[in-house]
């Protein structure tokens, strides 16, 4: 069982303490306490959870999942180093076409013009 830490004002968790009500401390009447007897989710925090104030219950958000556009666009390494790669690609014959390449000719440039410390 956990005695959870609620801002009654904006349902906000703010705080799980494990075990009995011996475990409470005083709070602010903005505060309150509130049992909560399940399990807190693995790899879940304070910030998955809400207190409502209707059933006086403290309930697991649910989130929806990141649309599949969005968590591309976060998990692709940025335009600079996605070209950098094909760059370095094009330079060790992976990928063919350099010799005829207008963008890879500039980027050899730029490169030699500026090369890494």
């Amino acid at each position: 069982m956990y005695q959870v830490l609620v801002n009654k004002n904006n349902g906000t968790v703010l705080q799980f303490v494990n075990g009995g009500s011996d475990e409470q401390f005083e709070v602010h009447e903005d505060f309150i306490w509130v049992s909560y007897l399940d399990e807190i989710d693995k790899g879940c925090g304070e910030a998955d959870y809400e207190y409502n104030r209707a059933t006086n219950q403290i309930q697991k958000i649910v989130r929806q999942p990141t649309p599949y556009d969005l968590a591309r666009k976060q998990e692709y390494p940025d335009f600079a180093e996605q070209l950098d790669m094909l760059y370095h690609d094009m330079e060790s014959g992976v990928v063919p076409g350099k010799e005829k390449s207008e963008w890879f000719a500039k980027v050899k440039e730029v490169k030699e013009n500026n090369p890494k410390p």
